[in-house]
């Protein structure tokens, strides 16, 4: 055992609870005791392992400590320094030559520039090369010098660890701090597990959903960092209630001042899964954005899919009581899920249906078990349809072989079916706006540090590995235009928002929103979640694009009680003689740019495997309800 004089890290739950406004108030010092273990970190599958020392503090016996060089470098597949100054100082330094400086004996953090410190292109989660291959040079160009960021752990009463020279953090703190939406790091039953929240599971995480009650320091850790994250991780996106009381408040004073977080925090902090179940609902109400905050999911997926764990059993005996008010949130929570998901189901089989009486030149699978649909081309008259649900960068090459078909052909339009797209690479985007309108740049807001920036690069348009005079040379004459719904989503909704400033139409109905990339943070020794993340993307003018895009024809209709009827959605005779007219009138604008344009490989979009919350308006509505109810017989019962 080891001892290190610092502060103690975690209130006991009762005091954690006992507190009104701020719950971070100063702790004495303490001297803190730890041990030091050998855990196995598995890299992305169960192939590849390795061995890592991370620390347990008595205090905090359930919560890793891991030096950030090793979490920094497993992460990034790059190697970092850590140079020690004064006592308990040290600077982190990549590759590139960016910086962040820690002060462990005052549990700050401090970059100079938050957004380049990590690499822009890094390797992908199985190693094997970079993401998005066809962008080359991609970096971050400032619209105004980089505004610095500081973080201050210690508010949230998350310690930093001087130790041997170097840094020691809690593993979920990292995880958060430098999360993105294709990599997550957690730790269950021993191990850490890096993974990719947008496949399937490598690993068993059963355990994670047991009945058993939470211990301590998990739940005053799991709050605290909960209360880091959205206080400065979190976008606060402008659909989002939370996200606008957060723009004035701090998530424990509005959990703690408020009506609604008043109800929220007890079960937030309470020893019960079920109890932190119905939290997590109640605050994915609050934080609704229409899909990219995904609170609740992980435990709602397990009850919906019905697996058999411990948890799935105690919330099927909750739902079965009558006047409970922990089923009632849960209830209508799977019910509305399971209504949203049926309803996109349904809107897929209407545009399979739709396109079967077309031509159907060549369709893409995924390079998965299930051999899903990666894209599509069919072609009707004049018009070809590239559809595919998802922006991988495998459909960067569909999407090239679809536009050199149909130019051979001698189409006229190309249409690009977004409708039942939920997101995906903010690169793939870019590609595709590089082929359309020669710009490709995508403009970002970063709420952590309020810096407006562009992600920017080559764009090896004719995919031959190398940027050069060749890739001005990639240019079609076909008349592009965009197909939405409320169901186009993330980048499936930022496409069309910058296409529409360009001159190119969209074409159906508004598009979904989501101006936030989506970021996975983990509950500590739990699972993964998603939030809306610091990285806002904008319109050119500097608007965010939450609001989607307005379509030049509209195609949808609504039914009496406001369901979107798409009976007319897929008509391509309709298409053709829009377009007819709108590109008699309208010169869509093209930029100079070419090479010297591009996006940055971060990734934006919602896990395609829980198709929960995407459509705002039918979400926010059920939220409200569920919300409203929950509060009235609780008041009832007072």
């Amino acid at each position: 055992m080891h001892k290190i004089g610092k502060k103690a890290l975690v209130l006991s739950l009762s005091a954690v609870i006992s507190l009104s406004a701020m719950p971070f108030t100063s702790v004495s010092a303490a001297e803190r005791t730890y041990r030091e273990q050998e855990l196995d970190a598995y890299l992305y599958n169960n192939e590849n392992k390795e061995t890592i020392k991370c620390l347990f503090f008595e205090d905090m016996p359930n919560v890793p400590y891991i030096d950030v060089k090793d979490y920094l470098e497993i992460i990034a597949a790059q190697p970092f320094t850590v140079a020690e100054s004064d006592s308990g100082v040290y600077t982190v330094t990549g590759k590139e030559g960016k910086t962040m400086v820690i002060d462990a004996e005052k549990n700050t953090v401090h970059f100079d520039e938050f957004e380049t410190f990590m690499p822009n292109n890094p390797a992908d989660a199985d190693g094997d090369g970079p993401e998005a291959p066809y962008m080359k040079n991609l970096h971050v160009v400032y619209d105004s010098d980089p505004k610095p960021v500081d973080l201050d752990f210690g508010k949230y009463q998350i310690d930093i660890a001087p130790i041997n020279h170097t840094a020691y953090f809690p593993l979920t703190t990292l995880a958060d701090l430098f999360a993105h939406t294709y990599l997550s790091a957690l730790y269950l039953d021993g191990s850490i597990y890096f993974f990719d929240p947008m496949n399937s599971p490598y690993f068993d995480s059963t355990s994670a959903y047991s009945v058993k009650p939470r211990e301590k320091d998990l739940i005053a850790y799991t709050y605290n960092e909960l209360c880091f994250m959205f206080d400065r991780l979190y976008g606060r996106p402008p659909k989002s209630q939370l996200g606008k009381s957060l723009a004035e408040n701090s998530f424990d004073e509005i959990m703690t001042s408020t009506e609604t977080g008043k109800n929220v925090k007890p079960l937030l902090l309470s020893e019960s899964m079920t109890d932190f179940y119905t939290g997590l609902v109640l605050l994915d109400i609050m934080a609704d954005d229409g899909g990219h905050t995904q609170l609740s999911d992980p435990f709602s997926a397990v009850v919906i899919d019905d697996k058999q764990t411990e948890f799935t059993a105690a919330v099927n005996q909750l739902l079965k009581e009558a006047d409970n008010d922990r089923a009632t949130v849960i209830s209508a929570k799977i019910a509305n899920s399971g209504a949203i998901a049926e309803e996109f189901s349904t809107l897929k089989n209407r545009r399979k249906e739709a396109y079967a009486g077309c031509e159907s030149v060549k369709t893409w699978e995924k390079n998965n078990e299930d051999k899903d649909l990666l894209a599509q081309l069919v072609m009707s008259g004049d018009t070809a349809v590239f559809v595919f649900d998802s922006f991988e960068d495998e459909v960067v090459t569909a999407f090239k072989w679809s536009l050199d078909y149909a130019a051979e052909r001698g189409a006229k339009n190309f249409l690009i079916d977004l409708s039942c797209n939920t997101g995906g690479s903010v690169a793939v985007m870019g590609y595709m706006m590089s082929i359309m309108t020669g710009k490709s740049d995508l403009r970002i807001n970063s709420t952590i540090s309020g810096s407006s920036y562009r992600q920017t690069g080559s764009v090896d348009k004719n995919l031959d590995g190398v940027v050069d005079a060749k890739d001005d040379e990639v240019n079609y004459n076909l008349r592009f235009a965009l197909l939405t719904s409320k169901f186009s989503y993330s980048c499936a909704n930022c496409l069309p928002c910058l296409a529409q400033e360009k001159q190119i139409p969209v074409i159906g109905e508004t598009s979904g929103g989501g101006t936030c990339m989506v970021f996975n943070m983990s509950y500590p020794s739990l699972a993964a979640y998603a939030i809306s993340g610091y990285k806002t993307m904008l319109y050119d003018n500097g608007g965010d694009v939450d609001a989607g895009a307005k379509v030049n024809l509209e195609t949808v209709a609504y039914t009496a009680d406001n369901k979107s009827d798409y009976s007319k959605l897929y008509d391509l005779s309709a298409v053709s003689t829009f377009l007819d007219e709108y590109y008699a009138k309208t010169t869509p604008v093209k930029a100079t740019e070419s090479r010297a344009a591009s996006s940055d490989s971060a990734k934006g979009s919602m896990s395609p495997g829980v198709i929960i919350a995407i459509s705002a308006c039918a979400v926010l509505a059920v939220a409200v309800l569920i919300l409203v109810l929950f509060l009235r017989r609780k008041k009832q019962k007072q």
